[in-house]
C-alpha cells in the first residue's frame, strides 16, 4: 500500500495521525485524489461503526468534493485477520453522487456520507 502512495494512519499515536492528515492534504492540493476509509477500519462485524473526523475535515478545509463508495460483503470474502479467500461470496461496490464539501460542516458532511453508506449496506 506504500508502493502505491497510499497514506497510513497511526490511529494510536495522535500527533503522528496529524502529520499523516497533512500529508495526504499536501497530495490533494497536488491534485491526487485520495480514498478514506471513514470508520478508520474495517468492520469486523459488518455494522456500521462511528466515523472519525480527520478525513471530513481535511476534505472541507480544502474545499475537496467528497464521492462516497461504499464496499459490501468484502469481510465474507476475504475474512479479518486472514489471507484466505473464501470463494462463492460476493463484493458489491456502490458509487454515490458527489458531494459539495462548500458552506457544509463536518458533521453535516459525516451524517450525508453515514446515510448514503447506511442505504448501500
Amino acid at each position: 500500500m506504500r508502493d502505491a502512495g497510499f497514506v497510513s494512519i497511526d490511529r494510536k499515536n495522535r500527533a503522528s495521525a496529524i502529520e499523516s492528515i497533512r500529508e495526504a492534504a499536501a497530495a490533494v492540493e497536488r491534485g491526487v485524489s485520495i480514498w478514506i476509509a471513514p470508520e478508520g477500519t474495517r468492520s469486523r462485524s459488518g455494522e456500521l461503526g462511528t466515523f472519525k473526523k480527520g478525513g471530513f475535515i481535511m476534505a472541507r478545509d480544502l474545499g475537496a468534493p467528497i464521492l462516497p463508495v461504499c464496499i459490501s460483503g468484502s469481510r465474507k470474502v476475504l475474512p479479518p485477520d486472514t489471507l484466505a479467500v473464501v470463494r462463492g461470496q460476493h463484493v458489491r461496490v456502490s458509487f454515490g453522487a458527489v458531494i459539495s464539501t462548500a458552506d457544509q460542516t463536518t458533521e453535516q458532511l459525516m451524517d450525508q456520507v453515514r446515510a448514503f453508506f447506511q442505504a448501500n449496506l
